[in-house]
């Protein structure tokens, strides 16, 4: 993957990582709710509200960083301005609790497209002792529906209970 691929594509099916541990790190954090979306998802919400598009850099392939920039719309920016003055906050605060509301909102939307399997491993990566009771209640599902969906991921090699039943804990495997 390039600059030059980061600046002009919006999906990136093709990736190799070259720290496999790292990305797996930031999953386990809930730092990022799936691999590979998060550039789409910036780049589609930044056009959705008028905000200019996602900038990478260095424009060549020589240096061994990345960085992005992403610029706000003059007129969201001012309204977040306005905002700060009424309430007291400075810009930066206002900009910052907006930017995690937009997220939350993001990872909500996202969280609702997930099978219910999907849901489960991000419920026991969160919470490795969660039991089937606690995930049916997360699920709005019974915990005879859970019980099944978790031995179908048991069966599929992604997770396992390590420890007494009781004292335990689930680890996602993949």
């Amino acid at each position: 993957m390039t600059i030059e691929d980061l600046n002009t594509k919006m999906e990136f099916k093709d990736r190799n990582y070259l720290n496999d541990e790292l990305k797996e790190m930031f999953f386990k954090l809930d730092l990022i709710q799936s691999y590979g979306s998060g550039i789409r998802r910036a780049k589609n919400e930044l056009s959705r509200i008028g905000s200019p598009a996602l900038v990478f850099e260095p424009d060549n392939d020589t240096d061994d960083y990345t960085a992005v920039t992403a610029y706000i719309n003059g007129e969201f920016a001012e309204v977040q301005r306005e905002e700060a003055k009424l309430k007291g906050a400075s810009a930066q605060e206002t900009a910052q609790e907006t930017a995690q509301e937009i997220a939350q909102e993001i990872a909500r939307e996202r969280y609702e497209e997930l099978s219910d399997e999907e849901k489960i491993i991000v419920h026991i990566r969160n919470d490795p002792q969660m039991t089937r009771n606690e995930l049916a209640v997360k699920l709005n599902i019974s915990p005879d529906a859970v019980k099944r969906r978790m031995d179908k991921l048991k069966k599929a090699g992604k997770i396992e209970h390590q420890g007494s039943t009781k004292a335990g804990k689930w680890v996602v495997l993949k």
